[in-house]
């Protein structure tokens, strides 16, 4: 059952990171960007997880730079308004 479980994360984070590289940064808010970094970040977890898995979420973070980074920019924009 754990090679499944391994299985079904990193299918999980190689969606992740496809959905990453096509949606728009106007597409979520700052709440879903967050969560979308929480999903990436736990499977970054090497303790847990397989190598495969890590390079899975590691490619989702890379994919998801551009919207978070719009996201983050707005938000300091809004903090120093």
């Amino acid at each position: 059952m754990p090679d499944s479980h391994a299985g079904l994360k990193q299918s999980t984070m190689e969606t992740l990171g496809y959905v990453c590289e096509e949606i728009s940064h106007q597409d979520l808010g700052q709440d879903e960007v967050n969560n979308v970094l929480t999903a990436v970040v736990q499977g970054m977890n090497l303790a847990e997880n397989s190598l495969e898995i890590l390079l899975a979420a590691t490619r989702a973070l890379c994919n998801s730079l551009e919207f978070t980074h719009t996201n983050f920019e707005n938000e300091m924009k809004r903090i120093t308004s």
